[in-house]
């Protein structure tokens, strides 16, 4: 599909639905931009990062990142494998994507795949092998 700039394509649900003749919205719409976020440089909860929302600013929270300071000098990496250890399986490799876009400031969909590539091989291998 050719880039159409800051549209993108309508959820796959809706093209489903829209083919069985029921309407489910516009084609394409707006990408959402970074709505009620602050930027990289201010101090905050991290919540107030990309990406990141309630449940896991309670969850950073409940491992000692109380602020997205404390987030970003702590990486993306050791955070993960703090929420990993906490959590066990309701930690997935999406919140590591995720913590790696909020400190990068880009949506975690949007992460270069050689990146990715390096953070799941990180996630594969237990902290204290590291």
């Amino acid at each position: 599909m050719k880039s159409t700039g800051s549209l993108r394509p309508w959820p796959r649900f809706c093209q489903r639905l829209s083919r069985r003749g029921r309407r489910c919205g516009p084609r394409l719409v707006r990408a959402a931009p970074n709505r009620g976020k602050i930027a990289m440089t201010e101090p905050g909860p991290p919540s107030s990062l990309r990406n990141l929302g309630p449940k896991t600013d309670r969850m950073l929270r409940e491992v000692g990142v109380e602020t997205a300071d404390e987030l970003r000098a702590l990486g993306a990496e050791e955070a993960w494998h703090r929420l990993r250890f906490r959590f066990g399986k309701q930690v997935t490799l999406i919140a590591l994507y995720a913590l790696e876009g909020a400190l990068t400031d880009r949506d975690w969909r949007h992460l270069p795949e050689a990146r990715r590539v390096e953070l799941k091989a990180l996630a594969s291998v237990p902290a204290h092998f590291r």
